[in-house]
């Protein structure tokens, strides 16, 4: 017989579970030749492996020193000041960008434009038309030059 018709031979008789003498002491004389497939043979009639988890996980009485640092982590902090520089840092950068983007939306959204073209120009073009016109002719007299427009 071949190996994986004995694998097959094993795997029945343990499933049906009612097998004689005869069947087995033939079986074994079979194994012999795989003693690999005897030795699996006999572990899996011997049934499931009872595993004590006491030997794998052993248990050791509880010392209250172990405790103290466990206490110390989950024992909330009664100093508040403590509390809130912990904390400040990291909310700070959030709080004031947070301030400057509601600061720059209401004074855009609040503007006396009806639209928010108005306003960037209001902010381009701080002076009218002719204060601009003003400040240009200011600035030409003070040149050391002139300039000729009539070439």
């Amino acid at each position: 017989m071949n190996r994986e018709s004995l694998e097959i031979k094993m795997t029945e008789m343990l499933d049906s579970g009612s097998y004689s003498k005869a069947d087995e002491s033939q079986l074994l004389e079979e194994l012999r030749q795989y003693p690999d497939l005897a030795e699996a043979w006999e572990l899996m009639r011997s049934g499931p492996v009872s595993i004590s988890y006491d030997a794998v996980y052993p248990l050791e009485p509880v010392r209250n020193e172990d405790l103290e640092p466990i206490r110390e982590a989950l024992s909330p902090t009664t100093d508040l000041t403590t509390e809130l520089l912990q904390w400040f840092p990291r909310y700070f950068a959030a709080a004031a960008l947070m301030l400057l983007f509601l600061a720059g939306y209401f004074t855009i959204s609040s503007g006396q434009s009806e639209s928010f073209e108005g306003q960037v120009s209001e902010w381009i073009y701080l002076f009218g038309e002719e204060e601009q016109l003003q400040n240009q002719e200011f600035l030409v007299q003070e040149l050391p030059f002139t300039f000729d427009y009539n070439d």
